[in-house]
C-alpha cells in the first residue's frame, strides 16, 4: 500500500496570533495543524466558488492542476 505524500507550508506569525489560533483549535477539539488546514480550505473553497464565473474556461485547468499537484 502506498502512502500519500504530504508537503509542508511554513508561515510566520506572532506569538499572540498563534495563541489565539491555538485557543480556537482547542475549543473545536482539533490540533493546530488540522484547525488551520480546515479553516484555509474552507476559505479557499469559498473564494473559488465565488469567482467561478470569472474563471470559466480557466477554472477547470486551475482546479485540475491543483488536484494533480496535490496527488504528487
Amino acid at each position: 500500500m502506498s502512502r500519500k505524500k504530504s508537503q509542508s507550508l511554513d508561515i510566520r506569525i506572532s506569538p499572540e496570533m498563534k495563541a489565539f489560533i491555538k485557543l480556537a483549535a482547542d475549543l473545536t477539539d482539533r490540533n493546530l495543524s488540522q484547525f488551520v488546514i480546515d479553516s484555509v480550505m474552507l476559505i479557499a473553497e469559498e473564494v473559488i466558488n465565488s469567482r467561478m464565473s470569472e474563471l470559466e474556461g480557466k477554472g477547470d485547468v486551475i482546479l485540475k492542476e491543483n488536484s494533480n499537484s496535490a496527488k504528487n
